[in-house]
């Protein structure tokens, strides 16, 4: 969950996997599994360009705004 929710928070602006990986310190296999699943409830959107994946949150989607107020919350105390 507290992984879920740092993707979350480094994917709100739109960023690549290899982005979120490097920024969160998640391993990039972990990013590209969560960020697929997501994507298959609607949580992410992501364009493929090349060997490069964009991605960037659905504002819309319910859960998103408790996810980045968790992520948040999880980086002031770690």
């Amino acid at each position: 969950m507290f992984r879920d929710a740092r993707i979350i928070d480094a994917s709100k602006e739109g960023n690549t996997m290899s982005g979120i990986a490097h920024q969160t310190g998640i391993p990039f296999a972990t990013v590209r599994r969560t960020i697929y699943a997501f994507e298959g409830i609607g949580i992410i959107k992501s364009t493929k360009i090349g060997k490069t994946v964009f991605v960037r949150i659905n504002k819309n989607h319910p859960i998103i705004d408790s996810m980045i107020n968790t992520a948040r919350w999880i980086n002031t105390v770690m």
